[in-house]
């Protein structure tokens, strides 16, 4: 008998990307939604898929995941986010799984394959990106992290083959820095909690060799324009989180702030 199978989406303000979303798991038996608080259709758009909506104050992408699969209710969840498309080839591979191929597992990895400006980025380092989507309710959880919180699972792990496609161009460039800037904002947040410390060969340093690694060692250049301006990006990000930091130590910490209702998370600046 085939196990069922819960969908599970974090929104706000994802109107541009979550229909794309749920279509692609449209055929699972529950679909999860939990809000923080979107202005435009998101939550027009939801209705037609599920109405299984909740809402949740944002406290960081860790808990909210967290809230998220402890609202699934089938023998399974997928987690998958709002810019993501699970492939015809990754459903066929879920299906399986359901159908007994999952004997043994608590959970399978799934490749994670960005497309930027349109461009599947397929070298840089960027892919495979293996990361825990699929697992049996109760067997996995979410790092308490503000920022790349990734699932944790209690039991043997699989792998699977097909990709699930994650969309990281929203607006234009600038847009695209500016979310880069508010992500970099978290991480320096959660590495001052966990006691990590700027210095200024971490500023300087790391973010170049990381840049010339994607971008020369790993063949990022054979992405084209695409693959230049996302290795760029990273490497920005890289510089940012670690600015920040270095302000936070001079500031003696701060704490997190939930993201207000309505609107986006803070930018570091203006």
């Amino acid at each position: 008998m085939r196990e069922t199978i819960s969908a599970v989406v974090l929104t706000f303000n994802e109107e541009e990307f979550v229909r794309d979303c749920l279509e692609s798991v449209k055929w699972v038996d529950e679909i999860v939604v939990v809000d923080s608080g979107s202005t435009d259709r998101t939550l027009d758009i939801c209705r037609e898929y599920t109405d299984r909506i909740f809402y949740r104050e944002f406290k960081g992408f860790g808990s909210q995941k967290n809230f998220a699969i402890e609202r699934a209710s089938c023998d399974w969840v997928l987690y998958i986010e709002a810019d993501e498309r699970a492939t015809p080839g990754l459903v066929a591979e879920i299906k399986e799984v359901l159908s007994g191929r999952g004997k043994g597992f608590v959970g399978f990895k799934v490749p994670r394959l960005y497309v930027h400006r349109g461009r599947p980025l397929r070298h840089g380092g960027f892919y495979p990106h293996l990361e825990l989507r699929l697992f049996r309710r109760g067997k996995a959880k979410f790092e308490e992290r503000l920022r790349h919180s990734s699932a944790r699972a209690e039991g043997p792990v699989g792998r699977l083959r097909s990709p699930i496609i994650h969309l990281v161009s929203r607006g234009d460039y600038l847009e695209f820095l500016r979310r880069s800037v508010e992500y970099a904002r978290l991480e320096a947040e959660q590495d001052f909690k966990e006691g990590i410390r700027a210095t200024l060969p971490k500023m300087v340093l790391l973010p170049a060799w990381r840049f010339m690694a994607r971008y020369f060692l790993k063949l990022g250049f054979l992405d084209g324009v695409p693959g230049l301006l996302f290795c760029f990006a990273r490497a920005f990000q890289d510089f940012v989180e670690y600015a920040a930091l270095w302000e936070l130590e001079r500031k003696g910490g701060v704490e997190v702030e939930a993201r207000p209702e309505g609107k986006e998370m803070r930018p570091l600046w203006p």
